[in-house]
């Protein structure tokens, strides 16, 4: 939370010629309005879905197994049915091995997708910042920011510069 006294400091260094100009965006807005991150998220979905297709074939080649199997183990011989649980249970650990890297994989593909857009976004508002002179942009949520004049917010010159770069 941005106190006072801090926000005193921060903008002391203003000389006293020079017009204080402060902006406040709104983040999440940015995250749901955004075309740019619209684009990012379609990405980040068709890579996901196509490795959760292959997951969900694995998932169904394995369930399929086990129904043949409990369906036609009583007439196998001993050995044919040891051999298909011992192949049923390499699967089954094969599929649990994919659905950890799946989910490993997806957590890192956030991850990245996160780190790109919070570093494009701090370069778009950096440049917005330089560009239109500010002496303070602070985002809502980080900066504790309960009330502020609608006039102060430039969420919408943030999201139109980002869906330009």
């Amino acid at each position: 939370m941005v106190s006072a006294a801090v926000f005193c400091m921060m903008v002391g260094g203003v000389p006293a010629a020079e017009e204080l100009k402060v902006g406040v965006f709104d983040v999440q807005k940015v995250l749901r309005d955004s075309r740019t991150v619209a684009a990012y998220r379609q990405k980040f979905t068709a890579e996901i879905d196509s490795k959760r297709k292959v997951f969900e074939g694995k998932q169904l080649a394995v369930r399929q197994a086990e129904e043949s199997l409990a369906r036609d183990g009583r007439n196998l011989a001993e050995a044919d049915r040891k051999a298909r649980e011992e192949k049923l249970a390499a699967d089954r650990r094969e599929l649990k091995r994919f659905g950890e890297d799946l989910d490993a994989d997806i957590q890192r593909l956030d991850r990245e997708l996160g780190q790109k857009m919070r570093l494009e976004l701090g370069e778009v508002i950096t440049a917005l910042g330089v560009q239109e002179k500010y002496s303070l942009i602070a985002e809502r949520g980080a900066a504790g920011i309960f009330f502020m004049s609608p006039a102060l917010d430039i969420t919408d010159r943030i999201i139109s510069a980002y869906d330009k770069k």
